[in-house]
């Protein structure tokens, strides 16, 4: 079963292997600028750290 973390985590990894960076970028939107996926934001970054791609994490 896909979660909604695991979809956000998934589109945060693609756009990261697309062009290096745009990960965080995403993030930043997801996490960052609103609050509407808040309560998926340590789901995500656990699955982020668990693939590599603690490089897209924003605090």
């Amino acid at each position: 079963m896909v979660t909604t973390a695991t979809s956000l985590a998934q589109m945060i990894i693609l756009a990261d292997d697309r062009e290096a960076g745009q990960g965080k970028v995403l993030y930043t939107g997801f996490f960052v600028n609103t609050e509407f996926y808040s309560k998926y934001r340590s789901n995500v970054a656990a699955i982020l750290i668990a693939e590599g791609y603690e490089r897209c994490i924003v605090t």
